[in-house]
């Protein structure tokens, strides 16, 4: 059975996701067989992705009968597999004629143009469900064209330019591969990780096609302070536990990509009790100089300017209000300024940042009129000894 075929059957069935326990060589290992778009991913639990329990795995899945009974699920019609290339070649001019329709519109009359609703309505049909990054997209090109920041949308504009030229060239440099795992979702770049300590320290819902249609849940990594992403759309599962929490990660797939990079949890342990111990090493993890955050934010926008969106931690030196504004201030006197976003999530962490001392913020970087601007997603304080962690949205 062929990586399509099986990934065709798996899908029909309404399966997405099998797991093997088999013993080869006197090592007994899981395997998890995983359905991607047009891709059958198989990771064992030592991180291999080839091998003796990969091969066994493989070969017991081409013996199954998907559409069995005692699945519980009636026989689905088996998808039509699109050609790569034929697909390609629709994303590519979808992306074409919104671009077309607006620069031809202008940025202020983009939003009530019926040329860009027309090309933005074709590329939400291109598929269903849409991939995660192009959906991300759209919704934050219409959030961009309704409020008229140049800025972002120049960037949106210049990541679906570069989408396409990789989607109509014939060749798949590293980088290119990367970008098509990012955007589509398809031909994913990834490594594999285990053994490995996360703490989830914010989640969002935010806009795709549909607005808030997109879940993210912000997982700080005990052991180098990177915060990964587990992503997805409200139609699909993900890890269970509530924020704040603790995941023992067993095994994982890390997607190479726009910070932060996508994370999908294969196998964990979660626990939403996190000892203040894991709070005083993320401390000590997070961005002191913010100099760096403005250098790392804009390499980033380099390589991905439609779809990095850095989530970090920073432990400012000290706190202040520029009237009613607050105020990070790193150990060189660099400001870093609480973003205003009218839900009420600044007068909140301005409460906080009052009554007590600051340990470590979580939330996303962005930056307006050229400078950059915290959004923040939690705080971690202390008071008197003890440490609390306050989630703000």
């Amino acid at each position: 059975m062929s990586d399509l075929d099986a990934v065709a059957a798996m899908r029909a069935a309404g399966l997405s996701r099998i797991t093997f326990e088999l013993s080869r060589d006197g090592k007994e290992e899981l395997v998890v067989v995983t359905a991607r778009e047009d891709e059958l991913v198989c990771v064992s639990s030592d991180g291999a992705t080839d091998g003796a329990h990969i091969a066994a795995a493989r070969a017991l899945l081409a013996t199954l009968s998907f559409e069995s009974a005692d699945l519980g699920v009636a026989p689905a019609p088996k998808p039509t597999v699109v050609a790569a290339a034929n697909a390609d070649i629709a994303v590519a001019d979808a992306l074409d004629d919104l671009l077309t329709a607006i620069i031809r519109a202008g940025i202020d009359e983009a939003e009530d143009s019926p040329a860009v609703k027309e090309a933005i309505k074709r590329i939400t049909s291109l598929r269903e469900p849409l991939p995660l990054g192009l959906s991300r997209f759209v919704g934050r090109l219409r959030f961009a064209l309704r409020t008229h920041e140049l800025t972002v949308v120049a960037r949106l504009l210049d990541g679906a330019s570069r989408l396409v030229g990789n989607l109509r060239s014939g060749t798949r440099s590293e980088d290119e591969r990367v970008r098509l795992s990012a955007w589509l979702d398809r031909g994913r770049v990834y490594e594999t990780i285990h053994d490995r300590v996360l703490v989830e320290v914010g989640r969002e819902w935010v806009d795709g096609v549909e607005p808030a249609s997109i879940e993210r849940r912000y997982l700080a990594h005990i052991g180098d302070g990177e915060v990964f992403v587990e992503e997805r759309a409200r139609d699909q599962q993900s890890s269970v536990g509530s924020c704040p929490r603790y995941v023992r990660v067993g095994l994982a797939e890390v997607e190479q990509g726009p910070l932060p990079r996508r994370i999908r949890l294969l196998q964990y342990a979660a626990s939403p009790t996190v000892r203040e111990g894991r709070f005083r090493e993320l401390g000590e993890l997070a961005n002191t100089e913010f100099e760096e955050l403005a250098f790392s934010f804009r390499y980033d926008l380099k390589s991905f300017p439609a779809l990095t969106e850095p989530f970090v931690l920073v432990a400012p030196n000290r706190c202040e209000f520029e009237g009613e504004q607050l105020v990070l201030i790193d150990a060189e006197s660099r400001p870093l300024p609480i973003a205003q976003d009218g839900e009420g999530t600044a007068a909140l962490l301005s409460e906080i940042v009052r009554a007590r001392d600051v340990l470590f913020l979580a939330g996303r970087v962005i930056d307006r009129a050229g400078a950059l601007v915290f959004v923040p997603f939690s705080v971690v304080s202390r008071e008197n000894g003890a440490l609390a962690f306050h989630r703000l949205r």
